[in-house]
Formats: structure tokens, sequence, C-alpha cells
């Protein structure tokens, strides 16, 4: 199944209990990638580490890791879809999490988080993720 631009409802990032949920049919990628759960502390983001362990206590916003992108897709056209199976949108591979989400199998670029805060609803990568920019990215 491909996935055009316009089967695509929103992005996001994984959360820690959404990666803890899925671990076992996300491929491992080698890169170290933000979760969009805040840290232990005040500048940091949860993170999942090139050895596939989720870290709760976070790694500084400020920093640059990969992007993994979590993709909310059309329902309709999501009921094709099972879970584990694999997909594409656009040029990317991705695998498929629920009835409505698939997660990107690699890192698709570096971004900081942030350079202020870990809450990712008024992150600076959160507005990447939404902008056009990223959406070439992807399928251009």
């Amino acid at each position: 199944m491909i996935f055009e631009k316009e089967d695509i409802k929103s992005v996001t990032l994984l959360s820690f209990e959404e990666y803890r949920d899925n671990k076992e049919i996300i491929p491992a990628v080698n890169s170290w990638w933000w979760l969009r759960t805040p840290g232990s502390f005040k500048k940091n983001a949860a993170y999942v580490f090139i050895d596939a362990e989720a870290h709760t206590e976070g790694y500084k916003v400020g920093s640059t890791a990969g992007v993994r992108p979590l993709i909310i897709v059309d329902a309709a056209k999501a009921k094709e879809i099972k879970v584990g199976e694999k997909v594409m949108i656009g040029k990317y591979a991705a695998t498929v999490l629920d009835d409505k989400s698939c997660l990107i199998d690699e890192c698709v670029t570096r971004r900081k988080f942030d350079d202020v805060t870990n809450d990712y609803e008024v992150s600076e990568l959160k507005s990447f993720l939404e902008s056009p920019s990223f959406m070439e990215l992807i399928f251009d």
C-alpha cells in the first residue's frame, strides 16, 4: 500500500507509551531519535537510543537527534492495512502500528527538539513536522 500526501491527516512523534506498546514490531535504526514525551528534567525530552531502549530521563532538547515521524492516515484508506504490515509513505517505508498510524522505518532528518522546553506541543520540532517543508521532505 502506498499513502499519498492527501492521505496524511497529521504528523507527530511517538510517545514513550506508544513506543513501549509497539516495541516488538518497530524496526531498530542506527541512530537515536526523539519521542514526544517530556524527559525527567526541564530541558530534556525522552528518546530511543541505538540499542532500541527508550530513555525517559531524556536528553537535552537543544541537541540534534533523529526524527522518526508517526504518520496519522485517513481512516477510510487505513481500513486496508494491518498491524505490523509495511507500507510506503511518500518515498519512505513505514510500519503500521494500529488502524490509523504508521511509523516511518528510518530517521528522515536530524533536528533539535527545541532550544527552550521539553513540551512537544509548543516545540520547534512539532512546528517543523506540521510544515510544508516536512511534507516536501517526505514526498519530493
